[in-house]
């Protein structure tokens, strides 16, 4: 039986040693790569002109495109839209008149029309139904700083329209 037990043994260390040994996998801690930020900023007859922040890159088009359409005629003689930004980058685009910061004509908020209001610029659908609701439950706007009271606008919206309306 003495035979039998240490043939035994013999035969499993042998099987042991023979079989093929278990790799550990050390597994290092890697941290994550960090993403780069990178800011555009986007000036020029645009009504959501401002800084954007981006986390790839992107083309000056796409980049664009983000600030709506434009409201006047712009020079982008010197604008390659097919150019990837892959840094901070500021973006002007001058208007064709000069005439950027000065409409022809005032709007009378008081009494235009929603096709009116939504052609002037920073002017959004949104605004401009909420100013129609609130010119209608509350009356004429004694002046153009009673349009902070109206839903989606701002202080900002507000500087940004301020040039082109009027309410008298």
């Amino acid at each position: 039986m003495k035979k039998i037990w240490i043939t035994l043994g013999l035969t499993v260390i042998l099987a042991l040693a023979v079989m093929p040994q278990k790799n550990e996998t050390i597994y290092v801690h890697q941290s994550k790569p960090e993403i780069e930020m990178f800011e555009v900023d986007i000036q020029g007859p645009f009504p959501y002109a401002g800084t954007y922040h981006f986390f790839e890159p992107v083309t000056i088009q796409k980049a664009l495109s983000y600030a709506g359409t434009p409201y006047a005629d712009f020079d982008d003689s010197k604008i390659i839209y097919s150019e990837m930004i892959t840094r901070n980058r500021t973006i002007y685009l001058p208007v064709l008149d000069g005439n950027e910061d000065k409409p022809q004509t005032l709007v009378n908020i008081n009494e235009a029309s929603f096709k009116e209001l939504i052609d002037i610029p920073y002017m959004t659908e949104s605004r401009a139904a909420s100013l129609i609701i609130y010119r209608e439950l509350n009356g004429s706007f004694l002046s153009i700083d009673d349009l902070i009271h109206v839903k989606y606008i701002g202080s900002v919206t507000l500087e940004n329209l301020r040039p082109y309306i009027t309410c008298s």
